[in-house]
């Protein structure tokens, strides 16, 4: 199956389809992320990486945006998503409608079967935080759960790594 880089960049990875919408960008395909559908096949990609694209997104295209790696996505699919960690902890996970930033609550949503909202199936298979001294470094990272630090040294994590399975 295919693996999809959306939102490449400069970061051309071998082995996968790198999609951007900059021509001057060594990419596979040329396509911006805020137009839907994607150009590609329902179920074709076991893999998607989605690194530092989706802070960009407004709070409506990020749904989408969600909604279109699901369908692209076979099943058990994995989307991964590496994005800043909001720049206010509170406000950003309390208040989706703005286009804020993302918490781990961002995406422990799509855990909470009680709660009434059409996402996407997806179950969070693995999330981490980094520090921003350390990101260059990829095995040093904390759980999730060591975001409640922020509380109290504000920004100590920065940024989250989320894997994401199609259910």
């Amino acid at each position: 199956m295919t693996k999809l880089h959306l939102g490449c960049g400069k970061q051309y990875k071998k082995g996968w389809i790198n999609v951007d919408f900059d021509r001057n960008l060594k990419t596979d395909v040329y396509h911006d992320l805020t137009i839907f559908p994607y150009p590609f096949k329902n179920g074709e990609a076991s893999e998607i990486l989605a690194s530092h694209i989706i802070e960009h997104l407004t709070a409506k295209e990020r749904m989408e945006f969600l909604k279109e790696c699901h369908r692209l996505l076979g099943f058990e699919g994995k989307l991964i998503i590496e994005t800043p960690i909001a720049y206010t902890w509170a406000a950003a996970h309390l208040n989706h409608t703005d286009g804020g930033g993302f918490t781990p609550w961002s995406f422990k949503i799509f855990q909470q079967a009680e709660w009434d909202f059409e996402f996407p199936k997806f179950k969070v298979l693995n999330m981490r935080i980094f520090m921003p001294f350390l990101w260059r470094k990829p095995k040093i990272s904390f759980p999730w759960q060591f975001i409640y630090f922020n509380c109290f040294i504000n920004n100590i994590f920065t940024k989250m790594h989320v894997e994401l399975v199609k259910l």
